[in-house]
């Protein structure tokens, strides 16, 4: 692994030693991601994981040498995860000043010197890039090996036993399950119930050796079921120091083997409550094959159903516990049940579609008997779009009270074109786009025009390279497709997010159809009504004032489950558009990790119905949220992105 252990051991040529010596065993694991030459009294510009090489002179360092230093030092500890290296000459080991060691000593940063040549530092980045390749390639296999230990049914009594045996063998290390009521659940060896029992009994410790645990290098102790009154934990005892990758191998040991554990102790009675959570949880996030083995490994229940509906239901003032304990009785073999954890009054209930019928009546029986309680109904979805499902019952459910039984079912309100006026949208939209329409002029063109309305929704919903794999055709063919049809509009599709949206908005009302020409039209352009067929301005389709409290309350369901979200992922997407869907500018903007970024936008993704996945479609798919569906909800309620009647680049569009 490209740690500093790597570099000092595995890597002679570079000399590597630690001026505090007794800073080698407590930074050895840690990693470095590249190294970094830098002048003594240089800014400060690095990224975590940098190794800083400063060359420092053969003769001893001078005042402001060694306050450079020792300045540098303390801003490196602002940075997680940075050394520094000093470089002197060849076989020359300069004094290395006290003040500067007690510096790196008191703020934790490893220091070290090196007298290799500089010509021996050529290509150690890309050597560290290689390692960590290979570390990752590696974790990838241990934790699908891992996952394939997972039991179809959770509750199987060896399950726990051949994970504990596989996860020594990983980590070379003793491994044990301890209960606090049961004692040892089971063990890799006799000797591990030995050797492990100073670590699940024992007082907290600095050296191991206090514990009894001789001959181990580094042990871990993690609780396998957190809030469990059995209070089951996993001790592990390596005979080496563990890294970073395998203590997220041991948590996800853990995690399993907690889930295992509790089924196997549950699987008589029905299912717990904690296991329907997880389960939920995990179809929230789209994480399906999971949710399947959290779920039926407790109980044969019915998640390989090919859709299912979410119902929301709203106990009001009332005490939510006796209708949940209703609900889990009478639905345990239709449906699967759980408490919202975010709103105490909800009750979530996902109904697989071969159960609708009975499931549905048995609930609207009991709404109907239960003065108070209101429940919201979303549409049929498959399981990987629960979130979608739960979106529209939670709509549903704030429009519940306006309904004689109390119960509302919600339908798709996802997306803003057939909400605008529809012959003046039209109008905007055929100015805007119609040269994607116009009468082609022979075979070939017809072909064109064709690949380009395949191509465009697309490609200005996604990166080329995931749109290229969903039209299955190369990224220069979709860059190539892109250009033509920013010829014939003579507009910026590439990188203007205002036109990518209101071009896929053109599209979506093109596609919607056409209103009688004698039905009464809203949009007025700024001094006089349209004509018919004469097109308005981008802003007078959303500025007419009697449409305005429709278009914000459309804006606001639409965002409804990001805008409850406590990680502000409408920020997240306000930023994430603005930068042209460019999740490394959206980090570098928010000030946050890409790998942040990329999850809050997948989540939100989720959450809001957005279709985030590239897919094969048309221009006639329109009941697909795209991001321009989010962006305009955006644009309604905060502003941004800011959006305006797209701009000609210059020169006539060819046609």
């Amino acid at each position: 692994m490209s740690t500093l252990g790597y570099l000092v051991d595995k890597k002679p040529a570079l000399r590597l030693r630690y001026v505090v010596p007794s800073q080698a065993g407590r930074h050895e694991q840690q990693r470095v991601t590249s190294v970094t030459p830098l002048e003594p009294g240089a800014q400060v510009d690095v990224r975590p994981g940098t190794l800083v090489l400063v060359d420092v002179p053969a003769s001893a360092l001078s005042r402001q040498a060694t306050a450079q230093l020792t300045t540098l030092v303390a801003r490196l500890a602002a940075i997680r995860d940075t050394a520094l290296a000093l470089r002197v000459p060849e076989k020359i080991v300069p004094d290395i000043p006290d003040q500067l060691c007690r510096q790196a000593e008191r703020v934790a940063v490893p220091l070290l010197s090196s007298s290799a040549p500089l010509r021996a530092w050529d290509g150690i980045n890309g050597d560290l890039s290689r390692q960590r390749a290979l570390v990752a390639e590696e974790q990838t296999e241990r934790l699908e090996r891992l996952l394939a230990l997972v039991p179809t049914r959770l509750g199987d009594t060896g399950a726990v036993r051949q994970i504990v045996d596989w996860l020594a063998i990983a980590l070379d290390a003793d491994v044990m399950v301890w209960s606090k009521s049961r004692g040892v659940v089971t063990a890799s060896s006799d000797s591990a119930r030995l050797r492990l029992a100073h670590l699940v009994i024992g007082e907290p410790a600095e050296d191991l050796a206090e514990l009894g645990l001789v001959g181990i290098a580094d042990a871990r102790l993690v609780a396998v079921s957190p809030g469990d009154p059995e209070e089951a934990k996993l001790a592990v005892g390596a005979r080496r120091p563990l890294d970073a990758a395998a203590s997220s191998l041991i948590q996800h040991a853990a995690r399993i083997l907690g889930l295992c554990d509790r089924a196997a102790r549950d699987q008589t009675g029905p299912v717990p409550r904690s296991v329907r959570h997880a389960a939920f949880q995990l179809l929230m996030r789209a994480d399906v094959v999971m949710a399947q083995v959290v779920y039926q490994g407790a109980t044969k229940t019915f998640l390989d159903t090919p859709a299912a509906t979410v119902h929301v239901v709203d106990t009001g003032p009332h005490d939510r516990e006796p209708t949940l304990r209703w609900c889990e009785h009478r639905l345990d073999k239709l449906a699967l049940v759980t408490a919202c954890p975010g709103k105490p009054k909800h009750i979530l209930v996902l109904v697989p579609e071969r159960s609708a019928e009975q499931a549905g009546r048995a609930l609207r029986d009991m709404i109907a008997v239960r003065d108070g309680h209101l429940m919201g109904v979303g549409q049929p979805h498959p399981l990987e779009q629960t979130a979608v499902g739960y979106g529209e019952a939670l709509n549903s459910v704030r429009k519940a009270p306006r309904s004689a039984d109390r119960i509302c079912v919600g339908g798709s309100d996802a997306k803003l074109a057939p909400l605008l006026p529809r012959r003046a949208a039209q109008a905007w939209a055929r100015d805007l786009v119609g040269p994607l329409f116009a009468p082609p002029s022979g075979k070939r063109e017809a072909e064109e025009r064709a690949y380009l309305l395949e191509t465009v929704p697309i490609a200005l919903s996604f990166k080329g390279t995931e749109a290229a794999a969903a039209l299955g055709v190369h990224r220069n063919t979709v860059a190539q497709r892109l250009s033509r049809a920013e010829q014939l509009l003579s507009l910026d599709l590439r990188t203007s997010i205002n036109n990518r949206i209101l071009v896929l908005l053109a599209l979506e009302l093109l596609a919607l159809p056409a209103e009688d020409a004698d039905a009464p039209d809203a949009a007025r352009r700024p001094g006089g009504p349209a004509g018919p067929g004469e097109p308005v301005a981008f802003e007078d389709l959303l500025g007419n004032a009697s449409a305005a409290a429709m278009f914000r309350e459309w804006a606001e369901e639409r965002l409804t489950p990001v805008r409850a979200d406590q990680r502000d992922l409408t920020e997240t997407l306000r930023v994430w558009l603005e930068c042209n869907l460019s999740t490394k500018e959206t980090a570098r903007a928010l000030g946050a990790g890409i790998t942040t970024v990329r999850q809050h936008t997948r989540d939100a993704a989720l959450q809001l119905g957005m279709d985030f996945a590239p897919a094969p479609r048309g221009m006639h798919d329109a009941d697909v949220a795209t991001v321009a569906d989010i962006g305009l909800a955006l644009h309604i309620l905060y502003g941004r992105p800011h959006l305006h009647q797209p701009t000609r680049v210059d020169g006539p569009a060819a046609g």
